[in-house]
């Protein structure tokens, strides 16, 4: 489900607003340290958990410090007194440990679906925990991936390369809304969720998450789009444009008269480019003291799009 990404800041506070009202949550795993169990790509499902009844093996949603999604796997539970300590690993490097408090925990793992069929996330499999060689031949496998990675993203900043990528892709990318899922726990914790995608000769490029909230939400007064996601190598080229434009298009027809987002302060390329399709930022204090709670002040700037008559 290219729509949230683990990483995001953004996952981290639509997980905090569905768990708060025993709702589920689905996201695409990113990054390799969950290989061989799951990999870049994969759809996770979770759901709210008590820290409680937390045990050794399960795959757990947390904050980290730097309040972003992350999932790792529980390699031991320890009590102190009245205190209990989780210690987390990742699978590709199980025997590496660090600790969390019980406060960052999000939520839990019950699914993983890869191309179309559900993965086995019970455990490690026997005989594919990595030897510290083979986590050195995987890191110099993808150093070529990482390194271009950074070289294109180097190079989206020019903007004679970002015209050049634009009048190149737009023709040939082919954007797809697939249907809409509800997800649904407790009363008032249902959530439509539109998957935004485009494509490139068939290969999924780019990725964004069009949600409706129920109305008594601090979500609920209008549609979100949520989890940006262009792959390196094609950013600058209008992809994330074309996305936008999507869902504009989609809350447009649900008869919505506002769309929203949330967006890093610092991610000054991402609020330059809603701002040139009519989004205003909105100012902390006049948000919904809901909201307020969800965004948290200095650390996201809410972007809310206009939808009148005027296009």
């Amino acid at each position: 489900m290219q729509k949230l990404n683990l990483g995001s800041s953004d996952l981290a506070e639509l997980a905090a607003e569905v768990f708060s009202r025993s709702g589920t949550i689905s996201f695409i795993a990113l990054g390799s340290s969950m290989l061989p169990t799951l990999r870049d790509g994969d759809l996770l499902t979770a759901v709210p958990e008590d820290p409680f009844s937390i045990k050794q093996g399960d795959i757990l949603l947390y904050r980290t410090g730097d309040d972003r999604a992350a999932v790792h796997r529980v390699s031991d539970v320890s009590r102190v007194s009245s205190h209990r300590e989780l210690f987390l690993s990742s699978d590709s490097d199980p025997e590496d440990h660090y600790r969390i408090s019980i406060e960052q925990v999000m939520g839990i793992i019950v699914s993983a679906v890869r191309d179309g069929k559900s993965i086995r996330i019970d455990s490690v499999p026997s005989g594919q925990k990595q030897t510290a060689s083979a986590r050195l031949i995987a890191r110099l496998k993808s150093l070529p991936r990482r390194t271009s990675a950074r070289v294109f993203s180097l190079a989206s900043s020019f903007r004679l390369y970002r015209k050049l990528c634009s009048a190149i892709l737009r023709p040939m990318v082919k954007y797809e809304i697939h249907p809409a899922e509800k997800h649904s726990g407790s009363p008032g914790t249902q959530a439509d969720w539109d998957w935004l995608n485009a494509y490139l000769f068939g290969r999924r490029i780019g990725s964004a998450q069009f949600i409706r909230f129920e109305q008594d939400t601090p979500f609920g007064e209008n549609p979100w789009l949520f989890s940006m996601r262009v792959r390196s190598l094609f950013r600058g080229g209008g992809v994330g444009r074309g996305l936008t434009s999507l869902a504009v298009s989609s809350a447009e027809l649900a008869g919505a008269q506002a769309i929203g987002l949330l967006v890093e302060e610092t991610n000054y390329r991402a609020m330059n480019l809603y701002r040139s399709m009519g989004f205003r930022i909105v100012s902390f204090d006049d948000l919904s003291s809901g909201l307020r709670e969800r965004v948290g002040k200095g650390k996201a700037v809410m972007l809310l799009g206009i939808l009148d008559d005027s296009g």
